[in-house]
């Protein structure tokens, strides 16, 4: 899967699951869970214990099934280039660091910095990415997308952080490119409720397909 290919699948899906968890086996668990639920592209942060190796056995478990496993929480571009290597087709930062972006881009894969203002946004544009992470998009109203892209029309936003069911559609019509969706969609991963997850990812699709694909 090239990166242009990767961009579409999250441009038109929308949304981004992010299954934090402590294991490989709810690792497993989660993304079978997201993916029943309609949710296909999903990053796997890399806090988790031996995450190269979780990566790679999620990745090889689910290739082939048309899902877009990204790895986030990378902090270095040493971090990069091993998830990159483990079979991540995309990254996820918390703050905007210029080699983790390089890497990203010899190999030509996705990154998604986390921006909070302006001027973190205009240096990741400048560093050659693909879209921002808005991180902690609870902090803002939907109408950060439009004030960012006053100046910086060219940017595509990927709200994070706060993003659930009750406002996700607000969003979506704001124009965010996609959304980033963790702990209100994980929620019963601790407990092994996996039927909870899929009925959360399905409600979520459903949001997308009313706001996006029915126009």
């Amino acid at each position: 899967m090239n990166k242009y290919r990767v961009m579409e699948q999250v441009r038109r899906e929308k949304i981004v699951a992010i299954a934090r968890v402590k294991t490989q086996e709810q690792a497993l668990a989660a993304v079978g869970a997201l993916i029943e639920g309609g949710i296909r592209c999903i990053e796997l942060p890399v806090t988790v214990p031996y995450a190269h190796t979780v990566l790679e056995n999620v990745t090889r478990r689910f290739d082939g099934d048309g899902v877009c496993l990204g790895a986030g929480s990378i902090l270095d571009a040493e971090s990069a280039r091993i998830a990159i290597m483990s079979g991540a087709k995309f990254l996820v930062t918390p703050t905007v660091s210029e080699q983790t972006i390089r890497i990203a881009n010899r190999y030509g894969i996705p990154v998604f910095p986390g921006v909070a203002t302006a001027t973190e946004a205009l240096l990741a544009l400048e560093c050659g990415v693909d879209a921002v992470k808005l991180f902690p998009a609870a902090q803002y109203s939907p109408n950060i997308i439009k004030d960012l892209r006053a100046p910086l029309p060219n940017l595509e936003i990927i709200p994070v952080g706060g993003v659930n069911a009750e406002n996700l559609a607000g969003w979506l019509q704001a124009g965010a490119f996609a959304c980033g969706i963790g702990g209100s969609l994980l929620a019963g991963i601790g407990e092994g409720d996996l039927a909870r997850i899929t009925r959360t990812a399905r409600t979520l699709t459903d949001i997308v397909k009313r706001c996006c694909h029915a126009r």
